[in-house]
């Protein structure tokens, strides 16, 4: 992320992956609190619309669990998990760690992996009923959001 003289953000929206409007400057300059403050309200917007695009697509799923919404949904997912362990790995570089010696982060992100993989899995299949699969998207939902925050 770079900061122009006007303060303005330069980098990728979360999930699409598209490029950010702002202004180009010369070279990076100091950033104050403020402006600091500024920047993170934006990252913390964009991590809400973010979960709203996840939500989105899962509820397009629930109404037609079909392969297209499913690859959909699973690359929303995919991206936002990527930015959160981004964004975990450089702000908490002190988690703590299971009694197997690894991050409790780590964890999280295998689950949703694994949750994501089942219901692929299941779906191709066409061994889950409306039920299962709703049930399947809001506990991939929760453990998004136990990440997020």
């Amino acid at each position: 992320m770079r900061v122009s003289k006007s303060g303005s953000r330069q980098g990728k929206s979360i999930i699409d992956g598209k490029k950010r409007k702002g202004t180009q400057g010369s070279a990076p300059v100091e950033v104050a609190f403020p402006q600091i403050l500024h920047l993170e309200q934006i990252e913390q917007m964009d991590l809400v619309q973010a979960l709203e695009e996840v939500d989105e697509h899962a509820r397009r799923l629930k109404r037609s669990p079909v392969l297209e919404n499913l690859l959909r949904y699973k690359s929303k997912v995919s991206a936002l998990l990527r930015f959160l362990v981004k964004q975990s790995y450089s702000v908490e570089e002190n988690s703590f760690y299971d009694p197997q010696g690894r991050r409790r982060l780590l964890m999280i992100v295998e689950n949703i992996d694994q949750k994501l993989e089942a219901l692929t899995r299941d779906l191709l299949n066409k061994q889950t009923d409306s039920l299962d699969l709703v049930s399947r998207l809001d506990e991939i939902r929760g453990m998004l959001l136990d990440l997020y925050t």
